[in-house]
Formats: C-alpha cells, structure tokens, sequence
C-alpha cells in the first residue's frame, strides 16, 4: 500500500474521497510513481540479499580450502568438533557462533582425510 503514515489509513478509508482521488491524473501519477519505486526498492533489496549470500559461499569455500591445505589445522577442529558434539554439556558453554561455524563450513573433521 503507498499510503504509510496513519492518519492517511483513516482518510483514505472514505469513499467517496478515495473516488475522488481515482478520478485526479496527478493523483493516479503520483501513486504509479509510488508504486514502481516500492517495486525498485524491494527488486534491490533483493540483489543486494543475493549478493551477500554470494559473498558468504565465497569466504566459505575460502576457509575449506585453506583448512583442506593444512592437515594440523584440519587434526585440531575435528578434535574440538569432536568435543562439541561428545562432551556432556560443553555445547552448552561454547560460544553458539562456532558451532554453528562449524555446520556452515560443513567439514566432514576426520583425522583420516
């Protein structure tokens, strides 16, 4: 709806004054103009979502490529993922970014790999 302000729900809920304002062009213009730069807004709202979730694979396989190349780095996080995921009420404790860190980098942490 173009209208965002409150007083304008109650104004334009008459209808003869909403006839009215379907009758003026300026009015109609006006609310053609309102209504394309709602779309505009959402449509780059939109990109620009797309856009950082781009960037957030990006930096992610980033960081597993980095991890896949050094093997003691790779040992050490399966160790405390392991941790996490086995030690009675650690998860608890531990800040909820890694663990989440380490569902969204999605590394499979064996030692064999």
């Amino acid at each position: 709806m173009v209208y965002d302000e409150a007083w304008k729900d109650f104004f334009y809920d008459d209808s003869q004054t909403q006839r009215v304002l379907d009758g003026s062009e300026v009015f109609r213009n006006y609310e053609r103009a309102e209504h394309q730069r709602e779309a505009l807004r959402q449509k780059l709202a939109v990109d620009r979502q797309e856009q950082e979730e781009r960037e957030v694979l990006a930096m992610l396989e980033g960081i597993e490529e980095q991890i896949a190349k050094r093997p003691a780095l790779k040992k050490k996080l399966a160790e405390a993922k392991r941790a996490i995921e086995t030690v009675p009420g650690l998860r608890e404790k531990v800040d909820p970014r890694l663990v989440r860190a380490f569902d969204l980098i999605g590394l499979s942490l064996t030692e064999d790999e």
